[in-house]
């Protein structure tokens, strides 16, 4: 993420109702990413695509603006996003930081980028300064250092913690962790350390989120159109030709048959 110093980040997390758990999860990040290529709002910012199975937030959206317009900012309602999804947004200040330096004779790194995303909620809706001050050790920021710089370069650790709204169900405190050189080659160590770090530590939010930015949603939209796509022909291949009988209808009429069948689904 960009520079946050004087600078307040909206936050906006969307998890699926129940009745669209149903779906498959493939399915749930294609409308997720249809509608928010669909609201102007999230024309700006950066999309956040999870890189786990049944994250509780498969994609976050994040924006940030200056701290003179906090006043004036008006959260979205919950279900403007559609009626199978709940949207709650919150905003957020960085307090603490760290950059990691890079040494001058490393060698280039790819902008493979990935964020450890830890969110926390709190019983107290007051700022806590001790919490604050020892936010490297309860979080785990020092442990995600120890055990991840050898193999990914960590550039930057952003603590964040709530502005607005006073809604305990809105994570409290935030950490961001900024990855780069996170390739297919190693991506499963990531996952793994991420995972042994949620057994270990039992609360709060953790997951790997990969940065995808909004001209590039409909990638996403892409892939998972081509995905369903694949099913329905597969699906409608199998039904039309075994159990249409060869004498009803000619290999141009089921072919007509499946276009129409085609139609219902996109």
């Amino acid at each position: 993420m960009s520079d946050l110093i004087n600078r307040a980040t909206i936050f906006s997390f969307i998890t699926v109702r129940e009745e669209g758990e149903l779906l498959p999860y493939n399915t749930q990040k294609y409308l997720l990413a249809k509608s928010f290529q669909n609201k102007k709002y999230f024309e700006n910012g950066e999309l956040l695509d999870t890189l786990e199975k049944r994250a509780l937030y498969p994609m976050v959206h994040c924006s940030t603006k200056p701290l003179s317009e906090i006043n004036d900012f008006v959260s979205l309602k919950s279900n403007d996003l559609g009626t199978e999804f709940i949207l709650k947004q919150g905003v957020y200040v960085e307090s603490k930081n760290y950059h990691a330096p890079r040494p001058i004779n490393d060698p280039p790194f790819k902008d493979d980028m990935a964020y450890i995303f830890m969110g926390f909620k709190s019983v107290d809706l007051a700022y806590n300064e001790n919490l604050e001050q020892s936010w490297k050790d309860w979080t785990g920021a020092r442990l995600v250092n120890s055990c991840l710089r050898n193999e990914f370069y960590i550039s930057r650790y952003s603590f964040l913690h709530r502005v607005q709204p006073p809604d305990p169900e809105l994570f409290m405190y935030i950490l961001l962790v900024e990855c780069h050189n996170v390739s297919n080659a190693n991506v499963t160590y990531l996952l793994d350390f991420v995972q042994k770090l949620r057994v270990e530590r039992v609360f709060g939010y953790l997951t790997v989120y990969r940065r995808e930015a909004l001209s590039s949603t409909s990638a996403v939209i892409k892939e998972s159109c081509q995905n369903r796509m694949s099913m329905v022909v597969k699906l409608t291949y199998d039904i039309l030709w075994r159990f249409l009988p060869l004498k009803a209808e000619t290999e141009l009429s089921r072919l007509k048959i499946m276009a129409l069948f085609l139609q219902m689904f996109f």
